[in-house]
């Protein structure tokens, strides 16, 4: 790859000629002219990464291109070179537009350097330059149809903090917890934090979690070697390394059986699964999105999680648990504890008998005192 595309022009064709095979050393593909005129000719129909223009040229002097490609072509650094190193030629010329300023006699290795530096700072600006009008198009499309790449759209603004959390989830490796009622497109969303992030190029595999009993689904997220159990004829890989460099989506993840969110919990804890039936631990690297439907009524809600337990928070209901926890991913209720009377809670259990007359626990200590009261 060449260092950069570079135009010399100088009125002394030795100088041109000298700077040509020094720089194209070092890398850079260099053009010259030998007149001011001629090298806005052809800037005027060609891209150049820098430019090195001699500050004293008959006719069209090097002020003068400066200050045309300060016009018209404002991303492209002038690097001045002159014999005559008075400040206040060096303040003509950056205020006519130079990057930088060399004087004569110079050394190659200073001008190239001085280049690098140039060809940085064009390409710099112009992938600013990509990236804003990127942005500008993502944002027609945006505000006309919905989140560009994706099959969402929507133009409310429920809507578009959808899309922000969204896109500010999706430019992460983090796992993402998708909770909302059936219908709202949960999955929609899921195909979205693929699509937008870096493993858009990767498998994204979607398993019904609540469709498959709970044997099966451990076989289909892990895999299991030949005769791990009946019928078993011969190894199968499981999804999670068949997802590797891509994306995992587990719907209805609250529908899966308490064992299996836990043992699902420690794969993506240390990043390696062990087949059912298996001996040894394979490394896996997938992103995780899970789904589950909630009771009542609301928007969807997304919630990121790092392995660090950190959550991120952009919609307007967010969940208050990890979607690494897996208290986050049951949805059956817990039953309330008991409640008990002052009085009963007194008295000692059945299985505790005293001995010899004194207490053998903290229970029978405290209906012992009870009683001697």
């Amino acid at each position: 790859m060449s260092a950069g595309r570079i135009l010399v022009v100088d009125d002394d064709a030795e100088m041109c000629a000298l700077l040509d095979a020094g720089l194209a050393k070092r890398g850079f593909e260099v053009t010259t002219r030998t007149s001011g005129d001629a090298a806005i000719a052809l800037l005027d129909h060609s891209d150049f990464d820098a430019i090195v223009v001699d500050l004293n040229m008959p006719g069209t002097s090097g002020l003068d291109v400066s200050t045309w490609v300060a016009a018209n072509r404002a991303d492209t650094p002038v690097v001045v070179i002159t014999a005559f190193g008075t400040l206040e030629t060096a303040v003509a010329s950056i205020r006519a537009g130079a990057y930088d300023f060399v004087t004569k006699p110079f050394e190659l290795g200073a001008v190239a350097l001085t280049l690098d530096r140039a060809v940085g700072y064009c390409r710099l600006r112009s992938e600013v330059r990509r990236l804003r009008l990127a942005a500008a198009a993502d944002q027609m499309d945006f505000d006309q149809i919905g989140l560009p790449g994706t099959a969402l759209i929507g133009r409310s603004p429920a809507m578009r903090r959808t899309f922000d959390t969204i896109l500010r989830a999706a430019a992460t490796d983090a796992s993402v917890l998708v909770t909302g009622e059936s219908g709202t497109g949960k999955e929609l969303v899921a195909r979205a934090l693929h699509d937008r992030g870096r493993r858009a190029g990767g498998p994204f595999i979607a398993v019904n979690c609540g469709a498959m009993p709970e044997s099966l689904l451990e076989s289909e997220l892990f895999g299991h070697v030949r005769g791990s159990f009946t019928d078993a004829r011969a190894g199968r890989t499981g999804l999670l390394l068949r997802a590797t460099g891509g994306t995992l989506f587990l719907d209805e993840i609250g529908e899966a059986p308490p064992a299996l969110q836990s043992k699902l919990l420690r794969a993506l804890e240390e990043r390696r699964v062990r087949p059912v039936g298996g001996d040894d631990d394979r490394p896996f690297d997938v992103r995780l999105v899970c789904a589950t439907k909630t009771t009542g009524s609301g928007p969807i809600s997304i919630t990121a999680s790092t392995s660090s337990a950190s959550t991120c928070r952009r919609c307007a209901r967010a969940a208050t648990t990890s979607c690494c926890s897996p208290s986050a991913w049951s949805s059956r209720p817990r039953p309330p504890p008991k409640r008990t009377s002052s009085a009963s809670r007194q008295l000692p259990p059945r299985s505790c008998s005293p001995t010899r007359g004194r207490a053998t626990c903290a229970s029978c200590v405290t209906a012992s005192n009870a009683r001697s009261r």
